[in-house]
């Protein structure tokens, strides 16, 4: 039927009977539904979401960083105004600061047999709450002597599951760690005696001092990172610990992660109004290639 042939009937029989006359008004029956097919421009998209085989990028954090911007606080090894280290004797000459050396990450004990027999560092390294796992790991340089008492030990928290302190440890990547179920202020202390005294002559230089959080469940350091650095690594890592003792680690395949990316905010109107979030994040993100919008 043309229009103007359904505008004559609907002016000679009125709307409903126009609709009669050609059966709209007749009862309701069943149709059957069309059978929905893919859109053939899309035969090669999957219905879901394509899930990557690679794992997420892991973000890896020393937090030996400085208290302020303006601090030295833990990222040198020095002792005095500024530091976050404390010794043991005060202002021994039995430890050398690497930082007073060479600038170097780097610190070496001496204990003596008829002098100077508990000889170490402190560094604090803030909150530790119940619930967070706790990597400290350290490199051991050279060793030589007699070593009785421990090199490294925490204090301020208990930790579980791990290992909580070490003692007569030789040359190599080592770790005090653990699951933090009673959460403080953690110190962490390196040298020699760290609990007792060490009636010998011994040496040992420790560097490459980390501190990290890790996800629960993991068991295994990360790499080393400088301290107050942060660093992007682009595959899995695994590995052993054997009484603390680093093993050596496996790494997965590495991938290409893109130099630009962005950032989608999502929430209410709140989400998109100036003061807010949103755009506080734009502008700590401003002249980095890092694109941010909101919903």
């Amino acid at each position: 039927m043309t229009r103007r042939e359904w505008l004559t009937l609907v002016g000679r029989l009125g709307v409903i009977g126009a609709a009669a006359a050609v059966g709209l008004g007749t009862p309701a029956r069943a149709q059957n539904r069309p059978v929905a097919t893919l859109n053939p421009l899309y035969l090669n998209v999957s219905p879901r979401p394509v899930v990557s085989s690679r794992t997420a990028p892991r973000l890896v954090e020393n937090l030996l960083a400085g208290v302020t911007a303006s601090s030295t606080g833990r990222d040198l090894y020095f002792r005095g105004t500024g530091s976050d280290w404390t010794d043991f004797p005060a202002s021994t000459p039995n430890i050398v600061w690497g930082n007073d050396v060479d600038g170097g990450q780097w610190l070496q004990f001496t204990s003596e047999a008829a002098g100077v027999q508990r000889v170490w560092v402190n560094v604090g390294i803030g909150t530790i709450y119940a619930g967070q796992t706790i990597f400290c790991t350290f490199t051991v340089d050279s060793k030589t002597g007699t070593h009785v008492g421990n090199n490294a030990s925490v204090t301020g928290v208990t930790l579980t599951g791990g290992t909580n302190s070490l003692n007569n440890i030789g040359p190599g990547r080592y770790a005090i760690w653990g699951y933090c179920t009673v959460g403080g202020t953690m110190t962490i202390r390196l040298g020699i005696g760290t609990d007792s005294n060490n009636a010998n002559n011994a040496t040992i230089r420790i560097s490459d001092i980390m501190v990290e959080r890790v996800p629960f469940g993991t068991t295994y350091p990360s790499e080393y990172v400088r301290p107050g650095d942060q660093r992007i690594f682009n595959y899995t890592r695994t590995g052993t610990m054997t009484s603390g003792a680093v093993g050596t680690p496996t790494h997965g395949a590495p991938y290409p992660i893109p130099r630009r990316s962005h950032i989608l905010v999502l929430g209410d109107s709140f989400a998109n109004d100036a003061g807010d979030f949103h755009t506080h994040l734009r502008a700590a993100l401003y002249g980095r290639p890092i694109a941010s919008n909101g919903l």
